[in-house]
């Protein structure tokens, strides 16, 4: 389980995730989520309403892109 606050990336070394459970933007601001691999750049959530689901990632997927105001978690499962 990674948690942060506003902006960051979470990097996956050695780890292969496969579904990627994302809370956050509890108090309504901006909340984008984005995926990055060899395939480029994967949008996965984009809203300003509080946000709670569970997205597929493609694989080969390296890192997330967190864009946020406020706290935020992502729980992966890896294959």
């Amino acid at each position: 389980t990674y948690e942060g606050n506003g902006d960051d990336m979470v990097l996956f070394i050695q780890q292969e995730p496969d579904v990627a459970t994302i809370r956050g933007n509890a108090e309504g601001h901006y909340f984008g989520v984005f995926s990055w691999g060899g395939y480029g750049k994967d949008l996965l959530v984009n809203t300003t309403d509080p946000y709670e689901g569970k997205k597929i990632l493609k694989e080969g997927t390296l890192s997330l892109e967190v864009i946020a105001e406020g706290p935020w978690t992502i729980e992966v499962t890896e294959r």
